[in-house]
């Protein structure tokens, strides 16, 4: 096959377009091959969006106390830590008043507005928790919060706390690092107690730092977005990618064997932690993993089909295009590019969740995110298998699958904007995040697209997923972290 053209000529010095050439394939097994895709697909993505049964309470997490969601609760703890900086401002404790919309935040709140501005507003708002809640046990524990701080209020510096060794570990156990700062409330500003709960502020200022750059990259997308606009309008981009003739099917199959062999393995562990429970099935996440990697093999199935190593590579994007670095930052500059696309998408998410809340006529749970509630609770060496395989193994499997295989397939028969978006919807609903959240996925899966298009090569979305994946995962990593 032909080497890729140069992306960006005049249209006056562009070569002629090669022939289109089928991919290897018969009539029948691109029957075969589509209906067995579509039957492993819907299944996953029905399994990856299907909710996760509620964990039963234990006996240290009494039913009826619900936990904070997480915006709140970033939003408290940022606040408490950099609350020496923050009690300055007496607009602080109004900017946080918005997160709190249930009983349970409104005495996080408390507790926060305690740090910033003394007991006394830690009082008023626990009042207005206790007038909002109907949970015994959460109208109890607010009793022992007001108790905490009543106490502070009449005599300030330590102090012998007016409650039970029953009632601290109760508040311990049912609200964790708010209880441990309402504990600690009446200590000096130097007990190491104290100092603990409320250190981290250097990396928060970190973090802010970190926040700039990052709009500093998207002020940087909006302008190359435009410049992109505009070279597309003047027909000074020009796709690299060479579609191939409708009639092939072994890229359908790929997907089909990818996607059938990642459903058993996901099955394969929901057996296996049913049967031997939850309590004994840690090492099942590892293995689940170990057999992720293996699924790097499935795009070599047009190999096993007949297929020229050659044609295989350049068919499935797997070449350097017009040279390894200048592919690698035109994805870099194709991602940053995406940035304005991307906001979008995360603005549409906003509005999908303002609806839903709306036609419940009530405030509901912010959908769960399975990338934080890992990061959250995960040990070392899993969170540093998951980097791996979220900056390694996604940016190869996953676009050499979706932007090798899917799309290659699709342009046989679509436009690049429809194949592209085809393939996006096909790539989102493959993650676990539930419907709501799939917009920004949908978003990045056609950007992708687009980059192969543009390209040719892989290597422009390979880069930019890995840059995506691995600058997100560093801010939750900094971000958790510095919360505790």
């Amino acid at each position: 096959m032909p080497q890729p053209q140069d992306p960006i000529t005049n249209a006056s010095s562009s070569p002629k377009h090669p022939p289109r050439i089928p991919d290897p394939g018969s009539g029948f097994s691109r029957v075969m091959a589509t209906v067995l895709a579509a039957a492993v697909f819907l299944a996953t993505a029905i399994l990856q969006a299907w909710p996760e049964p509620p964990a039963e309470a234990s006996e240290q997490e009494p039913v009826g106390i619900e936990t904070a969601n997480l915006q709140a609760d970033l939003g408290f703890r940022i606040a408490i830590k950099m609350s020496e900086w923050l009690g300055a401002d007496p607009k602080s404790g109004e900017a946080l008043d918005q997160w709190a919309r249930t009983p349970q935040e409104k005495v996080y709140l408390a507790v926060t507005l305690g740090e910033l501005d003394g007991p006394q507003s830690a009082l008023e708002e626990l009042g207005k928790a206790m007038e909002q809640s109907k949970d015994d046990q959460l109208r109890a524990d607010i009793d022992v919060f007001e108790r905490i701080y009543a106490a502070a209020g009449e005599s300030p510096g330590p102090t012998d706390l007016p409650i039970s060794p029953e009632e601290r570990e109760g508040l311990i156990a049912r609200h964790g690092y708010y209880a441990h700062v309402a504990l600690t409330f009446d200590l000096a500003e130097n007990d190491p107690a104290r100092r603990e709960l409320r250190a981290g502020a250097g990396g928060i200022v970190l973090m802010v730092i970190a926040t700039l750059v990052i709009f500093g990259a998207i002020a940087l997308g909006f302008g190359l977005f435009i410049v992109a606009a505009v070279l597309l309008a003047l027909r000074r981009l020009r796709p690299a990618f060479v579609r191939p003739a409708p009639g092939g099917s072994v890229f359908l199959e790929t997907f089909a064997l990818f996607v059938g062999l990642f459903l058993s393995i996901k099955v394969s562990a929901m057996i296996v932690v049913a049967l031997i429970g939850p309590e004994s099935s840690g090492w099942v996440i590892y293995a689940s993993m170990g057999a992720q990697w293996m699924l790097l093999l499935t795009p070599l199935w047009p190999l096993a089909r007949g297929m020229k190593f050659a044609a295989w590579r350049q068919g499935v994007g797997l070449h350097t295009g017009r040279g390894l670095l200048r592919e690698m930052g035109s994805g870099v500059f194709a991602y940053l590019a995406s940035l304005p696309l991307y906001l979008l998408s995360v603005v549409v998410v906003l509005i999908l969740l303002a609806l839903k809340e709306w036609a419940m006529g009530a405030p509901q749970a912010p959908p769960t995110n399975p990338m934080i509630e890992l990061i959250e609770h995960a040990d070392p060496l899993l969170l540093a298998l998951f980097f791996v395989m979220a900056t390694v193994w996604a940016p190869l499997c996953e676009e050499l699958i979706f932007r090798g295989a899917v799309y290659r397939h699709l342009r046989a028969y679509f436009p690049a904007v429809v194949a592209g978006l085809f393939s996006g919807v096909l790539f989102a609903f493959m993650h676990n995040y539930g419907p709501l959240l799939t917009p920004p996925l949908i978003t990045l899966g056609f950007v992708f697209c687009m980059m192969r298009e543009w390209r040719g090569s892989l290597v422009a979305s390979i880069t930019a997923h890995a840059l995506h994946n691995g600058s997100l995962l560093l801010v939750l990593f900094s971000l958790i972290r510095a919360l505790g």
